[in-house]
Parts: structure tokens; C-alpha cells; sequence
């Protein structure tokens, strides 16, 4: 698990090891960038989420990375 300042620390973490999920806030995103992320290949969800499921999320997302750690 990582975090970064900014979203180019954040990519440049992105570029350097496996990743599962990423959360920003997405009124950091304009537009063109979330359009440009779903290009890469990341799935971008806009509408608030309550802190709760994206815990619950985040657990689930570390179990399996600890059950297949090659990914």
C-alpha cells in the first residue's frame, strides 16, 4: 500500500509495482484525464463513496493480493 501527494507522485507509484485499486478524490480529475485513465485500462468511478465500503473494498482488494501474490 501506497499513497502519494499528487497524482504525478501517484503515477509514478502506478509505474512501479502491481497495482489493485486507486482511489482519488475525483474532483481532482478533470474530464479529459478520467477519459484518458479508462483508455489505459482503469476502471474510474465518479460518485462519492461512503469510507465504509472503499475500507471493505480495500480489505478484500489486500486479501487477494495475499492469496496470489504474483499479481
Amino acid at each position: 500500500m501506497g499513497f502519494a501527494r499528487n497524482v504525478c507522485e501517484g503515477i509514478r507509484f502506478l509505474l512501479d509495482r502491481p497495482v489493485s485499486a486507486v482511489l482519488v478524490d475525483s474532483g481532482l480529475l478533470r474530464l479529459p484525464e478520467r477519459v484518458r485513465y479508462q483508455v489505459l485500462g482503469f476502471q474510474v468511478l465518479s460518485k462519492p463513496f461512503p469510507v465504509d465500503d472503499l475500507v471493505r473494498k480495500a480489505e478484500a482488494l489486500t486479501a487477494a493480493a495475499t492469496i496470489r501474490p504474483g499479481r
